[in-house]
């Protein structure tokens, strides 16, 4: 009767250890549907700011704004491939270029998110291949994330003019 006592008290031990290693090694992640609620609960993001997100099998990437869109916060989450499930976060802040600009944040294979409080008015964005070419349009006033896959080649954005409008900053992890 010891012994049973003994092996199950080890038995529970080893699954929290694992469980705890699986964890900490980004093994286990987020269901898509609850994205949105970690983002804001681990960042204190207030609930009644606006946000504006984009998930793909990949990513997803969101963008906190206030009614007034003077303060930003932002997640960004990926699924790893392999032995692991859902989404687990890689970065998040604020970022002066995302206020006054474009930013871009590059993860090789997973692809690359631009997001912007959209001060440019950006209203179009080509995203080109070798075998494609696809148009997005944007509300010019409104904030934008956009998930870019890992095979497009250029990526162009335009104002409500039809001018050219740079990515002012592309960090790459």
């Amino acid at each position: 009767m010891r012994r049973n006592k003994k092996i199950i008290v080890i038995s529970i031990i080893l699954l929290i250890i694992g469980a705890i290693l699986l964890n900490s090694n980004y093994m286990i992640g987020l269901n898509e549907s609850f994205i949105e609620r970690d983002a804001r609960d681990s960042q204190k993001i207030n609930n009644d700011w606006l946000n504006v997100k984009e998930t793909n099998n990949r990513m997803s990437a969101l963008l906190f704004y206030d009614e007034a869109i003077k303060k930003h916060t932002f997640s960004i989450y990926v699924n790893n491939p392999g032995f692991s499930y859902g989404y687990t976060f890689k970065h998040g802040g604020s970022s002066s270029t995302i206020d006054s600009g474009i930013k871009g944040y590059s993860y090789g294979a997973y692809g690359m998110v631009i997001m912007s409080m959209n001060t440019k008015r950006v209203s179009q964005i080509k995203l080109e291949n070798k075998e494609s070419l696809e148009i997005v349009r944007l509300d010019p006033v409104k904030p934008f994330v956009l998930l870019v896959p890992e095979t497009v080649e250029k990526v162009s954005l335009f104002d409500t003019e039809g001018n050219a409008v740079p990515i002012d900053n592309i960090e790459v992890y």
